[in-house]
């Protein structure tokens, strides 16, 4: 029997592959990543340091 993404905890997984995406280095973070806020009612970027990876981990989980 063969396991999918959805078949993991998606917490787990997220935050490894989150780890994943920063140790490898193959993923290219935009200049404008520590300005940017991530929805229309905040006014303020994300306090993690690390959200963008965080993001495309759960984005590609969804893929």
């Amino acid at each position: 029997p063969s396991s999918s993404v959805k078949d993991v905890n998606q917490h787990d997984f997220v935050k490894a592959l989150s780890a994943h995406f920063k140790k490898s280095g193959k993923l290219k973070v935009p200049e404008w990543v520590d300005v940017v806020n991530t929805v229309l009612l905040k006014e303020l970027a994300p306090y993690d340091e690390v959200w963008y990876y965080t993001r495309c981990a759960s984005v590609s989980r969804r893929l």
